[in-house]
């Protein structure tokens, strides 16, 4: 005899999430998003996990979000120079402030260190950021769930040349301002 398919339909504004299996599938699935959700949101409020009703931190939650301590003075003058109009803007250079800090992939909870850093409340829509980012082709997927990183495009845009070598990391005019000098030098 066939077990009961079970069928749940969650929305939340735009967002929409359909499951569909047998009963131990989708409530394990459904236990795991809300525990995801309820970290999502201690986390930005700036509480430890532990902290909530919901038992102890897990070991593996509280290693994947540990997020270096944010260089305050370097974070302000690189948004005070770029002077961003939206957050989405603010996020892509966020990620360009933990690249030049050797931070390669970054997490939502790095994005909410930077808000923090600023003093500014963090927004809601971390993962709309995120996405819109990568429809640009700035950003694309990092190696763990939840970890995005720049693009060759993203780093271009920011004015770093994608050259390898003596000229990597410079912005791009200089680097192409030192190839010239040295052709007619020669």
């Amino acid at each position: 005899m066939a077990d009961k398919s079970y069928r749940i339909h969650l929305r939340q504004g735009e967002f929409e999430l359909d499951i569909e299996g047998d009963r131990s599938f989708v409530e394990s699935y459904i236990e795991a998003f809300l525990s995801e959700e309820v970290e999502d949101r201690v986390l930005s409020e700036g509480r430890s996990p532990g902290e909530t009703s919901s038992g102890p931190p897990r070991k593996d939650v509280a290693s994947r979000r540990a997020v270096p301590e944010v260089d305050r003075a370097s974070l302000i003058a690189r948004t005070s120079k770029a002077r961003p109009a939206s957050n989405k803007e603010r996020y892509f250079q966020y990620m360009l402030h933990w690249d030049g800090a050797g931070v390669r992939e970054v997490s939502d909870a790095h994005m909410h260190e930077c808000f923090k850093a600023e003093g500014r409340a963090v927004p809601r829509t971390g993962r709309q950021n995120f996405s819109n980012l990568r429809k640009e082709g700035l950003v694309e997927n990092g190696s763990k769930r939840g970890f995005w990183k720049l693009t060759a495009t993203g780093r271009e845009k920011a004015g770093f040349s994608p050259a390898i070598g003596k000229n990597s990391g410079r912005p791009a005019r200089k680097a192409l301002r030192a190839r010239r000098s040295k052709r007619k030098a020669a």
